[in-house]
């Protein structure tokens, strides 16, 4: 999986892809953003909060979280294995966790799960995207490096497993 990483960044840190990067970390933090609205999270005073970006790699959302004055630490497999290690950051340090296409990675998510809730501040915010098993199950496994598919009643029943799910 380093290996994967390492070549994906290199492919993406050409500066044609620059604003390309850009936009697409923008159209992720406006998803985010809403979607924290309507679950009643209040984005008004989002600027001195700490997000960390679990799967961060080449932290394409970086700019766009730091433009709102957020504070952006991003995590990756070039420091950490997420099956296994501790994330190197204090218990309630974080205000939003976010990881994006991380989860289908994971052979066992119990540890970055159990990692993620006690970075998170109490009434802290996670957003985790993962392809939808059931749109990309002729596709899914062409990513040699997807090792678990889920639904999104999958997601609902392991977030319940693990007390996140808050309706």
């Amino acid at each position: 999986k380093k290996n994967y990483f390492f070549k994906r960044n290199k492919l993406l840190s050409d500066d044609n892809f620059d604003n390309k990067r850009y936009i697409l970390g923008e159209r992720e933090v406006k998803t985010l953003i809403s979607l924290a609205k309507l679950h009643g999270y209040d984005t008004s005073t989002l600027n001195h909060k700490t997000l960390v970006d679990l799967g961060a790699g080449d932290q394409h959302t970086k700019k766009s979280i730091e433009d709102r004055g957020i504070q952006y630490i991003g995590l990756d497999i070039d420091a950490l294995n997420f099956e296994t290690d501790f994330f190197p950051l204090e218990d309630n340090s974080a205000d939003i966790v976010i990881s994006l296409a991380v989860l289908e990675h994971l052979n066992d998510p119990s540890i970055f799960l159990k990692e993620i809730y006690r970075v998170l501040k109490p009434g802290g915010l996670i957003y985790l995207s993962t392809p939808n098993f059931r749109l990309c199950y002729k596709t899914f496994y062409n990513d040699y490096t997807h090792v678990k598919p889920y639904t999104p009643e999958s997601i609902e029943s392991l977030l319940q497993a693990f007390e996140y799910y808050n309706p």
